[in-house]
């Protein structure tokens, strides 16, 4: 599967909780059909959420980023099925 889709799919297991950035990063890399550096991870998150498909948000105690899915990215997976 495209990383794009192993990132969906990451998001769509925690659904509805916020998935911490490192889970997903790990998820992507192991269902993902190509190996991708951690910038080439940001880049796609950042992708993703200018299309409207996944939520970023930063813990302002820990500093760290988690993610979630979207309508929009749920149907984006939908359409895949």
């Amino acid at each position: 599967m495209t990383a794009r889709e192993a990132l969906l799919r990451s998001l769509l297991s925690g659904d509805p909780r916020l998935t911490p950035e490192k889970v997903v990063y790990i998820d992507t890399l192991r269902g993902g059909d190509e190996p991708m550096t951690r910038a080439e991870f940001s880049h796609l998150l950042s992708e993703m959420e200018t299309k409207g498909w996944i939520l970023g948000v930063t813990d302002e105690l820990e500093g760290t980023r988690k993610w979630k899915l979207t309508d929009k990215g749920r149907a984006v997976l939908l359409e895949r099925s």
